[in-house]
């Protein structure tokens, strides 16, 4: 079984860490802050991460609780 290395790095948007690190990975999780995070922003992140590793996806979180009202009670 492969060693997993998890690497918890600076946004990508303030500074230049990440896109220096990036190269030396086998590929990458992108996060997202809900609310705060522009798509613009994270499609960005995405490409620029896609020129230099594997982008496994992007998670959402940050996300407020959902009240019965706006989410699935109803099925």
């Amino acid at each position: 079984m492969p060693d997993i290395v998890i690497f918890d790095l600076p946004p990508m948007l303030a500074g230049d860490d990440v896109m220096a690190f990036a190269g030396q990975l086998d590929c990458v999780l992108l996060l997202a802050a809900a609310e705060t995070t522009k798509a613009k922003e994270v499609d960005v992140c995405e490409r620029n991460l896609a020129s230099q590793t594997n982008v496994l996806g992007v998670v959402l979180n940050k996300c407020r609780y959902m009240d019965d009202v706006e989410g699935y009670s109803n099925y």
